[in-house]
Formats: C-alpha cells, sequence, structure tokens
C-alpha cells in the first residue's frame, strides 16, 4: 500500500494503482468506481476495461446504468448522489457504469500488499441491488456499506462489501429475434450469442472480476456469498443455475425474489414486444419498413441516446423486464427436473425469505384495487373450475377496499412465499447445501406514521440491514437495535467458518403451516396483514435465537423482537393451489412461461 491514512492506495496488477479514502469516523476503507467491465456496443456482452496510467481517484461515486428520474421528491430508501451532482450524464453514462464499490477494514489495506494469496482470509459480500430490472445502483445512499463494514470489525469478524452494477431496463434485458440475428453475426462463441440477459452477463463478469483481484485487498475468493434483494435476489437465484457463474460464489441471501418471482421470457414471443415498441417509437419514418433490414433496424435502435430510452420508461411504463431464455445462460425455465439438477455443485448455503407485507405497496401493479380487476385478476391466476377453492382460500371481496386487501394476501402467496418455497425445494434436493430461512415482520414507525397499512412492506429489511447514515437518522433507539440484531446475524451467515456449526438454524425438511382455518391470514386493523404462526416458546433475544432448534425460521417480529417460527407461512391447501396456478395458462407448446405470469401482462402497454 502506498498514499497516506486518509488516501489508502492499492494496485490491481494488469490494470493500475487506485486511491481510495478511509473514513474519518470509522476504520474503515472506501474504493469507489472501480471499472470492472467496459461496453463496446449496445446490446453486446461487455469485456474487461483497459487498464490505466497514473493514480485512479477511487474516492468518489461512479456512473450508474442510465434509468429514468423519478418524478417528485424521493424518498430516502431511494436518494442517490443526483441531489449534488446536476447533470444526468454525470451520474448515468451508459459506457461507463460498469464499476464496482468496495467497502474494507482499513488495517486490511496494508496487508494488500502481501503478494500470498494465501494470506488473504476476508469473507466477501456482494450485494445485487434490486429495481425490477428496470431501475438501480450502486449510487443509492442505501447501499453505503460502511458502517454493516464496521459492525463486522466490532464483532471481531470483519468482511468486505462489493458492489457492482450492471445494465438494466431496455439496455440489460432486451430481446427479439433482431437482436438474436445480430449476435449471430458477430462471432461464433456462445457467450457473445446470448441475447436478453446482458445484466447477467455483466454480473458473472463481476463475479469473475472479484475471484481475480479481491486477494489485492485483502479478500478470500473461495469465501464469497452473493446476495441480493427483489430483482437482486432474483439476479443472484438465476446465478445459482448459470452455468458460467458456477464457483465464483459459495454463499447466498435471497431477499424477497427468486427465479420464480420474474421468469424468463421467450425472446421471439415476449421479449420481441420490447424491441417492436422501441422500434414504432424510434425506428425510420420510411414508407415500407419492410424494406429496412435486420441490422438496420439495430443500429438505427443503438444511436438511440440513452438517456432518451430512460425517458421512455416514463412516457410508456413496463413496471418489470424479465431476463429471456436464450439457449446460453438460461436454457429453459429452470423448473424442469433436468434444470434443477444444474444447482452450482459449490453452493454451500443459501438462505432466503421476505417480509410479511410485501404486496401491500405492490397492489396497484400486481392486484386489484377494484372489484372489476379483482375478478380479471381471479381469472389470470387459475381456471374457472378453481374459482370456489379460490373463493375458499382468500375469500369473496364486496368492497375495492377488500379488493386492495385480499390483493396483499395474494401477492404474499403467489408472488413471494410459493416462489421461495420452490426454490428451497430444489435447494434441499443438492443435499450438499444447507437452507435456512427468515421472514421478516418488523416495519418502520417513521413509514407508519405516514401510512399505517404498509406494515413490513416490500423493501423493509433493507432498511435494517446496511444500517447507513442515510437509514439510520430515520431509526428510533428500539429499532436501530434491530438493525445491529440483523446485521450480526447476515455476517454470521457470511464468515461462519462451517455452515453446519453455525448458530444460525438449519432447514432440513419444509413443512406446510398448520392453522385451524382456511383464511389463516386474516386482515387485520388497517387491511394489514399478520401471520399468527408464532411457536409457543418464543425467544424475545438474539441470544435466544442462538440455541433455536433446527428447522426453524429466523423471526424478525412486529415488536422490533427476534425469535423464531415455522419455516413455512403457507397452509398445504395454499401450496397445492399455487402448485396449480404455476401451471396453469402453460400453453400446449411448453413455451417456458412459469408461476408468476399470470400476476402481470407485462406486455399489454406496449401492444
Amino acid at each position: 500500500m502506498s498514499g497516506d491514512d486518509h488516501h489508502p492506495q492499492i494496485t490491481i496488477p494488469g490494470y493500475g494503482t487506485i486511491q481510495g479514502v478511509s473514513d474519518r469516523r470509522q476504520p474503515v476503507a472506501r474504493f469507489m468506481n472501480i471499472p470492472f467491465g467496459s461496453i463496446p456496443q449496445r446490446w453486446k456482452p461487455a469485456v474487461r476495461p483497459q487498464p490505466w496510467t497514473g493514480v485512479r481517484d477511487a474516492s468518489k461515486q461512479g456512473s450508474m446504468p442510465p434509468q429514468e428520474i423519478i418524478d417528485g421528491p424521493s424518498s430516502f430508501l431511494l436518494e442517490t448522489l443526483e441531489t449534488c451532482i446536476g447533470k444526468y450524464e454525470d451520474l448515468y453514462d451508459e459506457a461507463n457504469c460498469l464499476n464496482l464499490n468496495i467497502f474494507m477494514p482499513s488495517q486490511a489495506v496494508s496487508k494488500s500488499d502481501s503478494d500470498t494469496e494465501s494470506a488473504k482470509s476476508l469473507p466477501v459480500f456482494i450485494w445485487v441491488y434490486g429495481g425490477a430490472l428496470r431501475r438501480g445502483g450502486n449510487g443509492v445512499n442505501l447501499f453505503d456499506a460502511t458502517n454493516f463494514v464496521a459492525r463486522s470489525i466490532s464483532l471481531g469478524r470483519p468482511l468486505i462489501v462489493v458492489v457492482p452494477n450492471y445494465r438494466i431496463n431496455y439496455l440489460g434485458f432486451i430481446s427479439s429475434k433482431e437482436l438474436i440475428i445480430d449476435a449471430a453475426s458477430t462471432g461464433s462463441s456462445s457467450h457473445k450469442q446470448s441475447v436478453g440477459n446482458w445484466g447477467f452477463q455483466d454480473l458473472i463478469l463481476a463475479l469473475e472480476w472479484v475471484h481475480s483481484h479481491i486477494h489485492q485487498f485483502s479478500g478470500d475468493k473461495s469465501k464469497v456469498t452473493l446476495a441480493g434483494e427483489s430483482a437482486g435476489a432474483v439476479c443472484v437465484n438465476n446465478l445459482m443455475l448459470i452455468k458460467g457463474a458456477q464457483n465464483l460464489f459459495q454463499r447466498a441471501i435471497l431477499q424477497s425474489g427468486s427465479v420464480g418471482m420474474l421468469p424468463p421470457m421467450h425472446a421471439e414471443k415476449d421479449g420481441q414486444l420490447y424491441f417492436d415498441h422501441l422500434w414504432k417509437k424510434f425506428g425510420t419514418d420510411k414508407d415500407n419498413n419492410e424494406d429496412v433490414s435486420v441490422q438496420e433496424k439495430v443500429e438505427i435502435l443503438r444511436r438511440v441516446p440513452a438517456k432518451t430510452l430512460a425517458e421512455e420508461l416514463n412516457t410508456y411504463e413496463v413496471t418489470f423486464f424479465r431476463p429471456t431464455i436464450d439457449g446460453v445462460l438460461i436454457e429453459d425455465n429452470f423448473w424442469s427436473r433436468d434444470s434443477r439438477s444444474r444447482l452450482d455443485q459449490g453452493l454451500q448455503w443459501v438462505l432466503a425469505g421476505c417480509c410479511r407485507d410485501e404486496g401491500t405497496v405492490l397492489v396497484p401493479v400486481l392486484g386489484a384495487n377494484t372489484l372489476g380487476k379483482f375478478n380479471s385478476l381471479r381469472s389470470r391466476l387459475c381456471s374457472p373450475s378453481s374459482f370456489s377453492e379460490f373463493d375458499h382460500l382468500y375469500g369473496i371481496p364486496k368492497s375495492d377496499a377488500e379488493a386492495s386487501a385480499i390483493s396483499v394476501q395474494l401477492i404474499n402467496d403467489g408472488f413471494f412465499r410459493f416462489p421461495i418455497f420452490q426454490t428451497s425445494q430444489f435447494v434441499l434436493e443438492h443435499r450438499a447445501c444447507h437452507l435456512s430461512r427468515f421472514h421478516f415482520d418488523s416495519s418502520l414507525e417513521e413509514i407508519a406514521k405516514g401510512d399505517s397499512t404498509v406494515g413490513a412492506h416490500h423493501g423493509s429489511d433493507l432498511l435494517f440491514m446496511f444500517g447507513s447514515d442515510t437509514v439510520l437518522q430515520h431509526l428510533t433507539e428500539k429499532e436501530k437495535v434491530l438493525a445491529r440484531q440483523m446485521q450480526e446475524m447476515w455476517i454470521e451467515f457470511i464468515t461462519a467458518p462451517d455452515p453446519a456449526q453455525s448458530w444460525i438454524p438449519k432447514v432440513h425438511s419444509l413443512e406446510a403451516y398448520r392453522s385451524s382455518s382456511s383464511k389463516d391470514e386474516g386482515v387485520a386493523e388497517g387491511n394489514r396483514m399478520v401471520d399468527g404462526d408464532a411457536t409457543d416458546d418464543e425467544p424475545t433475544t438474539l441470544e435466544d435465537v442462538r440455541f433455536a432448534g433446527q428447522n426453524q425460521a429466523i423471526w424478525f417480529k412486529d415488536d422490533l423482537t427476534v425469535g423464531r417460527t415455522t419455516v413455512e407461512r403457507l397452509t398445504e391447501e395454499k401450496l397445492a393451489f399455487w402448485k396449480r396456478a404455476s401451471e396453469y395458462h402453460v400453453p400446449e407448446e411448453a413455451n417456458g412461461r412459469s408461476s408468476t405470469e399470470v400476476w402481470f401482462n407485462l406486455f399489454k402497454m406496449l401492444e
């Protein structure tokens, strides 16, 4: 290491020297905007970046993937450096967005000069941001991991956090027959022929960079945990199954997301609608578009400024983007027996779970807030022959308010819990891999003051996990205690030498929740969902959880304490219903559509 204590420097062989910054309050060093990839052209696989001369400034946040600017005041959950940087082009840059941020113990920087890789022993935590594969970036203040690393140091379990960017929306997850032809014309390697999953390719490149260079930061490439929330968890779950990512990480955390939440689509069917919409909007003015060649179409759309494409997300909104079955990275819908056997054999441990009230903030895009829309939702979820079972399990709404409340239950169960159950099943089939589960029922007092109905909504767990300064200023003292407990659990998962010996409970079987009522999740005050699945013996401190029995889930309770509870919150009836629902609407030609396709017609806005 060179530089001074406040401006540490690290040399990355083959690239150059970077100069970061040490936090003045915590024993943590930050190295920001480290390039791990370069995008040669839109809708092309990224390549390794070029080396640089001199010392590269790594003290400031780099560019993020182009995306729309959210109108109105941003919540503190989604704040970025945008308030500090005046120009869009300074914050979002398509060509230079593939960078990563590293947070590490300051003391470990001095050890990074050693050439002996075996001396680099710190576990590595790689975070993949969510955002419906539509928005997000490592510049979101929520993902400042300074305090998280400091917490690991105070526990005597120091670690390193890496937060990479990856391409999103029209730039990262779009596919069509034109793009397939374009990819085939540029090279014979299967890597170059992958279409529609450029965001996944970016993440694989980031994982490869970590594998090759993290020892320069005192990290251990054999102790890597890959984690994400929402669409970030979808990415992680896909990478658990993609051959190109195997052996690049050993543990995985899935927070409120899994493969089944955003199932892959077919390029020349569903994916084509994205491309056709862009062509209709930005294509040539020629009278006869049939005279435009495939290559010309692609090149014309490549010339559309990234900011213009991002603004189109506001004009003609697509709620979610999805990966593509391209026959290269993703060969099928992952739910076949052959696909499930492709789970990375080097995977040691998976932690998965979701928030209690995921659906409260998602009803407008996934559910039904009127009686009329509710009938349409029911028709998409199950066949007419199953309507009576549906009504028995979830009830018949008599008002718009009841339609919204039941929609919350449906989203909780069908969009989050059942896909996580499916993923848990095939993790358990991988005998060498341990499984742990969690339920997050805690909510933030400040948010509840603004809307008491949202409860432990989608993303609530993030407010407690990283402990960034941006969030801490909004937490009560009791909420800060829970945040420290959650951080301790995640740090234990990341750093435990042997999963089998860790105090975090393991799951050995998936048993349906037993309830005396078919509608076991009644609508409580403020239309908030309440689960009644506590065990008789409820631990109230983190120390109690350490000694909890196996085959139980970690429980972050609504009273801001930590306990343990049953693993599954779906009854046998509901599990059976959602299994049938996952098979409903699958065409005879087996086009690969999966369970949550019934939740949303992503493309009706494009037709």
